[in-house]
Protein backbone atom coordinates (compact mmCIF):
# COMPACT_ATOMS: atom_id res chain seq x y z
CA UNK A 1 0.00 0.00 0.00
CA UNK A 2 1.35 3.40 -0.93
CA UNK A 3 1.49 6.35 1.45
CA UNK A 4 -1.26 8.09 -0.57
CA UNK A 5 -3.53 5.04 -0.29
CA UNK A 6 -2.96 4.96 3.46
CA UNK A 7 -3.79 8.67 3.72
CA UNK A 8 -6.98 8.22 1.72
CA UNK A 9 -8.09 5.31 3.90
CA UNK A 10 -7.44 7.42 6.99
CA UNK A 11 -9.47 10.25 5.45
CA UNK A 12 -12.36 7.84 4.84
CA UNK A 13 -12.26 6.81 8.50
CA UNK A 14 -12.15 10.42 9.67
CA UNK A 15 -15.06 11.39 7.42
CA UNK A 16 -17.21 8.50 8.59
CA UNK A 17 -16.33 9.18 12.23
CA UNK A 18 -17.35 12.82 11.78
CA UNK A 19 -20.69 11.70 10.34
CA UNK A 20 -21.26 9.09 13.07
CA UNK A 21 -23.86 7.99 14.09
CA UNK A 22 -25.29 8.83 10.68
CA UNK A 23 -24.22 6.89 7.61
CA UNK A 24 -22.67 8.72 4.66
CA UNK A 25 -23.80 8.28 1.09
CA UNK A 26 -21.33 6.75 -1.32
CA UNK A 27 -21.50 9.90 -3.45
CA UNK A 28 -20.73 12.16 -0.48
CA UNK A 29 -17.83 9.98 0.59
CA UNK A 30 -16.30 10.01 -2.90
CA UNK A 31 -16.89 13.75 -3.28
CA UNK A 32 -15.14 14.41 0.02
CA UNK A 33 -12.11 12.39 -1.06
CA UNK A 34 -11.86 14.05 -4.45
CA UNK A 35 -12.28 17.49 -2.87
CA UNK A 36 -9.43 16.95 -0.41
CA UNK A 37 -7.25 15.42 -3.11
CA UNK A 38 -8.38 17.69 -5.95
CA UNK A 39 -4.83 17.81 -7.31
CA UNK A 40 -5.02 14.09 -8.12
CA UNK A 41 -6.96 12.71 -11.07
CA UNK A 42 -8.64 9.67 -9.57
CA UNK A 43 -10.11 6.89 -11.62
CA UNK A 44 -13.37 5.74 -10.05
CA UNK A 45 -11.93 2.22 -9.81
CA UNK A 46 -9.15 3.53 -7.55
CA UNK A 47 -11.61 4.81 -4.96
CA UNK A 48 -13.79 1.72 -5.29
CA UNK A 49 -10.79 -0.52 -4.60
CA UNK A 50 -9.77 1.42 -1.47
CA UNK A 51 -13.32 1.48 -0.12
CA UNK A 52 -13.75 -2.24 -0.81
CA UNK A 53 -10.47 -3.00 0.98
CA UNK A 54 -11.79 -1.23 4.09
CA UNK A 55 -15.06 -3.11 3.76
CA UNK A 56 -13.33 -6.49 3.41
CA UNK A 57 -11.20 -5.78 6.46
CA UNK A 58 -14.32 -5.13 8.54
CA UNK A 59 -13.57 -1.47 9.16
CA UNK A 60 -16.57 -0.05 7.29
CA UNK A 61 -19.95 -1.46 6.31
CA UNK A 62 -22.21 -0.56 3.43
CA UNK A 63 -25.98 -0.80 3.20
CA UNK A 64 -28.35 -0.07 0.36
CA UNK A 65 -30.99 2.51 1.18
CA UNK A 66 -34.04 2.66 -1.07
CA UNK A 67 -33.93 6.47 -1.14
CA UNK A 68 -30.24 7.38 -0.87
CA UNK A 69 -28.54 4.33 -2.42
CA UNK A 70 -25.32 2.96 -1.01
CA UNK A 71 -24.58 4.24 2.51
CA UNK A 72 -21.33 3.76 4.46
CA UNK A 73 -20.65 3.74 8.18
CA UNK A 74 -17.96 2.57 10.56
CA UNK A 75 -18.10 -0.80 12.26
CA UNK A 76 -17.10 -1.08 15.92
CA UNK A 77 -13.58 -1.96 14.77
CA UNK A 78 -13.69 1.04 12.43
CA UNK A 79 -14.73 3.38 15.23
CA UNK A 80 -11.82 2.12 17.33
CA UNK A 81 -9.37 2.60 14.45
CA UNK A 82 -10.75 6.03 13.54
CA UNK A 83 -10.62 7.27 17.13
CA UNK A 84 -6.89 6.52 17.18
CA UNK A 85 -6.37 8.93 14.26
CA UNK A 86 -7.44 12.01 16.21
Amino acid sequence: MTNLERQIKQLILRMLLAADPEAMTDDSLREGITTVYSHIAFVDDDLTRLIEELKKSGIIAGTNDTVFGLMWNLTVAGKNAASQLK
